[in-house]
């Protein structure tokens, strides 16, 4: 998914949330500071994780291109060559292809993972820091 549509997705997400459990003014305006500072965080993770493999990044093993189908930062991940599934390769025959659009993959990849499952729990955990203390989470 493209981080355009993530992020258009998480904004409409925290609207809805916001007026599905009838936020305060004051709970709003908390709400979309801390999207603003999980969105730099999102950012910042993406821009982290450019050095590393994800599924789906194009790798070189042996001479022949494939892609990381799983267990992508493990010591042996699987790896689909020319159409042919290998499910142990060794880390030391898996070279990484350096391109744009492998970085770009990488970026949106890092991207859209934090903003679909951390970043609600963390802006929930800033807005009702007690609930979360307590366990009492029926917001």
């Amino acid at each position: 998914m493209s981080v355009w549509k993530t992020l258009v997705m998480q904004v409409r997400a925290n609207r809805n949330t916001s007026r599905n459990i009838g936020e305060t003014r004051w709970n709003r305006v908390r709400r979309w500071f801390w999207f603003c500072v999980f969105l730099c965080k999102a950012v910042w993770i993406a821009v982290s994780q450019l050095g590393r493999e994800h599924l789906g990044s194009e790798v070189i093993v042996n001479g022949k291109r494939g892609t990381i189908a799983n267990w992508s930062n493990s010591s042996l991940p699987s790896v689909v060559i020319e159409g042919e599934y290998h499910k142990v390769v060794p880390r030391e025959q898996i070279r990484n292809v350096l391109s744009v659009s492998e970085f770009r993959h990488r970026f949106r990849t890092a991207f859209s993972w934090y903003c679909h499952s951390w970043m609600m729990i963390d802006i929930h955990k800033r807005l009702y820091s007690e609930a979360y203390k307590s366990g009492d989470l029926n917001l």
